[in-house]
């Protein structure tokens, strides 16, 4: 009987006090061929390709996180 009635409180507990749910961030990779979608609504994918820096070191900028 003791079993039983902590069993009923235990689930009575959590039932009134729900874990809050957490959002899962996925981060892309350039394995993977996931569609994304930033905090603007746009959506984009990523392709990898490897090449040399030094060649379009004239290309290279910093883009701010969003």
């Amino acid at each position: 009987m003791p079993l039983l009635l902590g069993l009923i409180i235990g689930l009575f507990v959590v039932y009134l006090f729900p874990p809050e749910h957490e959002p899962v961030v996925r981060y892309p990779t350039p394995a993977s061929h996931d569609i994304y979608r930033d905090k603007n609504g746009m959506c984009y994918s990523f392709q990898s390709e490897e090449v040399s820096c030094d060649k379009f070191e004239d290309k290279l900028r910093d883009f701010p996180l969003q």
